[in-house]
């Protein structure tokens, strides 16, 4: 009883680790009852059902915290716009709604003083994986070379760097 939430954090974290996402969906939803103003867990929770497969629910939780802020729910008044439109923009990116998803991450891009290094450094990568998706290659070097510039160190920017030869292809 006493470990109950650091067991449930600790299979949510195995079961995303091992891509069993949905079976980390309810632990995610019993941890949001019992601390519902962290709006990190709800981030997580879109999260987690965009990676089961499940697009819709996974906007719709991001949604949600989008919901919260605008009510100023306590905890989510902290919260970055950029954070939300970054999560939005990500689960778009993989169920191919390219025009959303680079509008989420523009938005992103246009304030990244506002969110931590790797959203930031992420909104940029995925800015330019969008712009080699739709054929706009100008475009998506100059947002690698951004991403590169925002955390040289990170693993985002590390991999923007393999695009600066070679366009992003989904498999």
């Amino acid at each position: 009883r006493l470990n109950r939430v650091d067991a449930e954090i600790f299979l949510c974290a195995l079961y995303r680790r091992e891509n069993q996402a949905k079976l980390a969906v309810p632990l995610v939803q019993d941890l949001i009852h019992r601390y519902p103003r962290n709006y990190l867990l709800r981030l997580e929770l879109g999260q987690m059902y965009s990676t089961s497969g499940d697009g819709v629910h996974g906007l719709e939780a991001v949604a949600e915290v989008a919901r919260l802020k605008t009510a100023r729910t306590p905890g989510f008044e902290r919260l970055p716009w950029e954070k939300i439109y970054y999560q939005q923009g990500s689960i778009q990116f993989w169920y191919n709604d390219l025009d959303r998803s680079l509008e989420n991450m523009k938005k992103v891009t246009s304030s990244p003083e506002d969110v931590d290094l790797n959203t930031g450094v992420l909104a940029y990568l995925r800015t330019g994986q969008i712009y080699d998706m739709k054929h706009r290659r100008a475009e998506a070097v100059e947002a690698y070379k951004k991403a590169i510039a925002y955390a040289p160190q990170a693993e985002a920017a590390q991999e923007s760097k393999k695009y600066l030869s070679t366009p992003y292809r989904r498999m």
